[in-house]
């Protein structure tokens, strides 16, 4: 459940909301397929200084998230140095203003099906018409975006999606680096190929130092060449239970369905 969804239960007779800490991501996606970002790079900074992260956390996840600035923020690994880009419309103003992109007009997906993706697509568009850039928000069948995404390469400037998983660096790391390149046919890229092999090196070694050196090379490398815009990191997801199914456990999984029992 969403937290929206699992608030209409928390105190619900017959009921028992659980709740969890996650690493599960939403992002907002440049198509770098479109030769429009790879032409206009320079513009990339400039929308992610115009969306405030914290609001959409608000609105969309009821206060149950976190800011996201890269992908290993829950992890020992993360490396708080790299860029931000926090909330500063001002700046985001001054850079479309400067690379002459007064009246941009872009288009993002998202799935019809998912709210969240579609608040956040929807805070997204008010937040950025505060800055002069229109966006326009197209909503999609989940089967029906995944093609898209796949196949109409130039039909789309941006997209909402969701990366979850493992909570360990390399299980986050990797998913979010396979998504985003099937999605946006970006993994030719020489610093694309040189962060695959540091997540192969990672791996390949037990000295913690070397490990700590190589995750903070990977996150340099991911701001620099992906830039993708991660506007949170969901906090909590929810399970709904019947109030007398027991022996429920979790941590960032349930892991234990096997010893479920009904009293």
């Amino acid at each position: 459940l969403d937290p929206k969804n699992a608030k209409d239960f928390t105190d619900k007779e017959g009921y028992t909301c659980y709740d969890m800490t996650t690493a599960d991501y939403r992002g907002i996606l440049f198509n770098f397929w479109n030769d429009y970002w790879t032409e206009n790079r320079d513009l990339i900074p400039a929308i992610c200084y115009g969306i405030d992260r914290q609001a959409i956390i608000d609105s969309v996840l009821l206060g149950q998230g976190m800011a996201a600035y890269g992908p290993l923020q829950r992890n020992i690994y993360n490396d708080s140095n790299v860029e931000h880009y926090d909330y500063d419309p001002e700046k985001a103003k001054a850079l479309l203003e400067e690379a002459g992109a007064s009246g941009l007009e872009l288009t993002i997906l998202a799935d019809s099906n998912d709210p969240l993706r579609k608040g956040v697509a929807e805070q997204v568009a008010n937040m950025l018409g505060q800055i002069g850039v229109t966006l326009k928000i197209e909503l999609l069948d989940g089967s029906v975006m995944a093609d898209t995404l796949i196949n109409e390469t130039v039909a789309y400037d941006l997209f909402v999606r969701r990366n979850g998983g493992s909570p360990a660096p390399g299980g986050v790391a990797a998913t979010i680096m396979n998504n985003i390149g099937n999605m946006c046919h970006h993994n030719d890229s020489p610093l694309t190929k040189e962060m695959i092999q540091l997540l192969t090196d990672v791996t390949m070694t037990a000295d913690d130092a070397a490990r700590l050196e190589m995750w903070t090379d990977y996150q340099t490398l991911f701001m620099d060449e992906w830039l993708s815009y991660y506007p949170y990191q969901q906090g909590s997801s929810y399970a709904l239970c019947a109030k007398n199914l027991e022996n429920v456990k979790w941590n960032t999984f349930v892991y234990n369905v096997n010893e479920w029992y009904f009293s």
